[in-house]
C-alpha cells in the first residue's frame, strides 16, 4: 500500500474481502455506503503502532552498510504502510530515537568502535566506526598469550 492509499476490509460469516483504494475514493464509497454526505473530508487515521523491539531496531540498523542510518530511515522502514497523523508520528519517532540512542550505545562498546555523526540541518546520519588496533597493539596481545 502506498501513502495516500487505505485499506477497506468487509467481514463477512464465512470470508472477508479486502480492498486497497486512495483515500478519497475511499471516503466517497464510504459515504454512499452509510448514505451520508456530512463527513470531513479526512479519514480517520490510525494510531501509531507499537515502538519496534530492541532486537529488530538492531538487526535494522546492523543490516545497514558501515551501519549508516538515520532516525527518517528507521520511521520509513517500520512505518512504511501506516497511515498516521504528524503528532503521533513525532511522538513514535521521538521514542524510536530514544531507544535507538540506547541501542547505538551498546553497539559501540559491544563492537570497540563509535558513531561518527553528520548533521544536515535538523538531520543526522549516523555511521560506526570501528576502532582499528596498531601493530604494536597486535604484538602486545601476542606476547601477553
Amino acid at each position: 500500500m502506498r501513502p495516500n492509499e487505505v485499506e477497506l476490509v468487509f467481514k463477512f460469516p464465512n470470508r472477508s474481502v479486502n480492498i486497497i483504494l486512495k483515500q478519497d475514493e475511499a471516503l466517497n464509497l464510504f459515504k454512499r455506503l452509510v448514505g451520508f454526505s456530512g463527513l470531513d473530508d479526512k479519514l480517520v487515521l490510525n494510531e501509531a503502532p507499537p515502538i519496534p523491539s530492541t532486537p529488530d531496531l538492531e538487526r535494522f540498523i546492523k543490516s545497514k552498510p558501515d551501519y549508516q542510518f538515520t532516525i527518517d530511515d528507521i520511521a520509513d522502514y517500520f512505518l512504511e504502510n501506516v497511515n498516521i497523523d504528524k503528532e503521533e508520528k513525532s511522538r513514535w519517532v521521538n521514542a524510536t530515537r530514544t531507544k535507538v540512542n540506547r541501542i547505538r550505545n551498546k553497539i559501540e562498546k559491544k563492537e570497540n568502535g563509535r558513531w561518527n555523526i553528520e548533521a544536515d540541518g535538523l538531520k543526522k546520519t549516523f555511521k560506526f566506526i570501528k576502532n582499528q588496533i596498531s601493530n604494536d597493539q597486535i604484538k602486545q596481545d601476542e606476547t601477553i598469550d
